[in-house]
């Protein structure tokens, strides 16, 4: 009858519809994939231009469910260690502005940094942090401009907004030195939290116990923790602009690199008998 065939070509619109509206969702979620590797070669490419060496792995992003992920970065550059992240998801993805990209929510996993101290490129250091958490991060659209490693990551660092920081746990490791001069340190930090990131200053940090071992040679051996740890105005960006000889040789203003900071005790004890502790 009529209204059975209006029945049938209704259902078959709205299949149709419905089939469109589902490939058009896929297809769309396609083409920002593709801009969004895209951008994120490009950034490589920018890196690997200033003398790096920088790849990454799958990159997926959902423009309407406002998700971004990314797998296996790993960047090195010569003489300063290189650093690898297993994975990097970020949800609630906006766009403020042209210039500027907003996440809600950012939980990197597999952080992994070996190479020299910045400051000590005798020292030898290992980074390990199973996860990082952070919370309402702003940060630049696009990728800082040229410089050495240091530099670009101060200038990217310092247009960076953030909430809260949460590292629940993480180990450093350290080898300088040879023979009787040798010293090996093993560190398992408590979980940090950083609250409140602008102009590449935290307004207060916190680190829970820490625990260490000392090696190494044999008079160096030893053990011992470090109590809680708080502080106020912690200003990562001065840290970083030590690194950078053009700039801290042109600032023209003095900067603290913390206003205030608490230590709960520290015990350490040596093989060859040294005893310290403070409470």
């Amino acid at each position: 009858s009529g209204r059975t065939r209006m029945r049938k070509t209704f259902v078959v619109a709205f299949v149709a519809l419905l089939v469109a509206g589902v490939g058009g969702y896929f297809a769309f979620n396609l083409i920002v994939g593709h801009l969004a590797r895209s951008h994120v070669e490009a950034a490589l490419a920018n890196l690997r231009a200033n003398g790096m060496e920088a790849q990454a792995g799958e990159v997926d992003y959902d423009l309407l469910e406002g998700r971004f992920e990314m797998h296996d970065l790993a960047i090195a550059a010569p003489g300063q260690g290189s650093l690898k992240i297993a994975s990097f998801l970020a949800t609630g993805v906006t766009r403020p502005s042209p210039q500027r990209v907003f996440a809600k929510h950012v939980a990197i996993q597999g952080i992994a940094f070996d190479g020299p101290l910045p400051l000590a490129p005798a020292i030898e250091a290992s980074y390990r942090a199973p996860r990082l958490d952070i919370a309402a991060l702003e940060m630049p659209a696009e990728t800082p401009g040229g410089g050495t490693a240091w530099q670009m990551a101060l200038g990217f660092f310092e247009k960076v907004t953030a909430d809260r920081v949460i590292i629940p746990e993480s180990t450093v490791s350290t080898r300088s030195g040879a023979g009787d001069s040798r010293i090996e340190t093993d560190v398992v930090h408590g979980a940090v939290g950083l609250e409140r990131l602008a102009n590449g200053r935290f307004a207060t940090a916190g680190m829970e116990p820490s625990r260490f071992t000392l090696g190494g040679a044999p008079k160096n051996a030893g053990k011992g923790s470090l109590g809680r740890i708080s502080a106020e105005g912690i200003d990562v960006g001065a840290m970083l602009l030590m690194l950078d000889p053009e700039r801290r040789q042109a600032a023209d203003e003095f900067r603290t690199v913390y206003g205030a900071i608490s230590v709960d005790g520290y015990e350490v004890a040596t093989d060859a008998g040294l005893r310290q502790s403070w409470r």
